[in-house]
């Protein structure tokens, strides 16, 4: 298993705060290359609720990467995601 984006919520605020697109981006580029290598068929990611931030920013990345990783593999993976609040 490869280890991406391993960071603090602080540091994870201050890209968004400071518009870091480009940090979003490489992680998301570090799933689609982690799913394609471990021929993943099944992302699960928590759902987007409105109720944090952080949250809902990995759910696009999880489903950002799901898309462009089944495009790449030409095969479907499947896309799962759950509520984190009630």
């Amino acid at each position: 298993m490869s280890d991406w984006g391993g960071i603090w919520d602080s540091e994870f605020y201050r890209f968004l705060l400071d518009g870091a697109v480009a940090e979003f981006e490489q992680w998301i580029s570090e799933l689609v290359a982690d799913f394609v290598r471990r021929e993943v068929d099944l992302v699960v990611a928590d759902a987007w609720q409105s109720y944090n931030v952080a949250h809902d920013l990995t759910h696009l990345m999880a489903r950002l990467a799901t898309a462009r990783a089944s495009a790449l593999s030409k095969r479907p993976i499947a896309f799962f995601d759950y509520p984190v609040v009630p």
